[in-house]
């Protein structure tokens, strides 16, 4: 089970989540109270080991964007938060082949699991795999119905991209979301905070054991 921690604005955050043995951890480089700029990105991985991978997050940014930001800070993953198209995603993995991509995917309606099937399978055409799928809450907008998480992933193929589970949890429900159904990883960031971009110790390492515990 990975564990990725988003929103990090610190090193000190950083380097307690790569001790608690987190996978990945995500900086934001969208409209966001976590933003944080090219040099603090840089600070930040400039402590991590190399068993914790750093995440750039973009949201509908243009490819030379992410691109430039990526040879900047010197990372192998991106996340994208947006409705990048196929097209965009097709040209991004063209510009930046070593670099593994994760998609984020908002959860609407019950709708959404197929809609997600079209995009991984429209981007397999285009030769483009993805590296995980990340489900999440919209950020606007009403909540999906009930269980429209663990009917996504109940009927995600084997042979697809790992799905990572996000969307409010915290120390407190992760567990319980982890019942539902199988997932690869869980995606948290605000759920592991004591404010916007600075995370909480305690939160942060109940997490990280119910997430171990269950899985």
């Amino acid at each position: 089970m990975e564990i990725k921690i988003c929103g990090i604005t610190r090193p000190r955050d950083a380097a307690l989540a790569a001790e608690l043995g987190v996978d990945h951890i995500g900086m934001i480089f969208a409209p966001s109270a976590r933003r944080i700029d090219l040099s603090a990105a840089r600070a930040i991985v400039a402590g991590l080991p190399p068993t914790t991978r750093p995440v750039l997050v973009f949201r509908d940014a243009p490819v030379d964007e992410v691109v430039a930001a990526v040879d900047a800070v010197g990372v192998a993953h991106v996340q994208l938060h947006g409705d990048e198209s196929v097209d965009a995603l097709a040209a991004l993995a063209a510009a930046l082949p070593a670099v593994r991509i994760i998609k984020a995917w908002e959860v609407r309606s019950a709708e959404s699991g197929a809609a997600l099937r079209r995009y991984v399978d429209d981007l397999a055409s285009r030769s483009v795999r993805l590296h995980r799928v990340i489900l999440d809450l919209p950020k606007s907008g009403s909540a999906p119905p009930a269980g429209a998480f663990a009917q996504i992933a109940r009927a995600w193929p084997a042979s697809y991209p790992g799905l990572w589970r996000a969307g409010g949890l915290d120390d407190a429900n992760v567990s319980e979301a982890l019942r539902e159904a199988c997932y690869a990883g869980v995606d948290v960031a605000r759920g592991v905070e004591h404010s916007a971009g600075v995370k909480d110790e305690g939160r942060l390492r109940r997490l990280v054991e119910a997430v171990r515990r269950g899985a």
